[in-house]
């Protein structure tokens, strides 16, 4: 069976409760246009980054508001099985010199949600 991700802990000035959603989109270029004597070329990334990043809060956080961070660090749980039990190992984004914007979805019939979105300059998995 593949790897598979389960759950999201977020930091940014400290650990954040409530993150659901999580998502992280590389916005690098890549270029395979061929040389004069190729069929085909072979893919060079042009451009690094930005990275957008975006998720849900449950509910409001002092560290996650409108504005500048230098740094957000993200821990996903990654799950294997092995002799028929789940193992969970940390994989951790770190994205450095970006922003975060809060926004509000309030509808009149269902619970509100917080998204969150923002752009990272560079990003870091280990």
């Amino acid at each position: 069976m593949a790897k598979r991700m389960r759950r999201a802990t977020l930091t940014v000035g400290g650990v954040v409760t409530g993150v659901r959603d999580v998502k992280m989109t590389d916005q690098s270029e890549w270029n395979g246009d061929r040389a004069d004597n190729e069929a085909s070329g072979d893919f060079v990334r042009m451009t690094e980054g930005p990275y957008d990043l975006g998720f849900e809060l449950l509910a409001r956080h002092a560290s996650v508001a409108t504005g500048y961070k230098q740094t957000v660090v993200i821990t996903g749980k990654e799950v294997t099985i092995t002799a028929g039990a789940e193992v969970l190992a940390d994989k951790t984004w770190t994205l450095s010199d970006g922003y975060l914007v809060v926004d509000a979805d309030l509808p009149t019939e269902n619970p509100g949600r917080l998204p969150v979105r923002g752009q990272f300059k560079t990003m870091v998995i280990a």
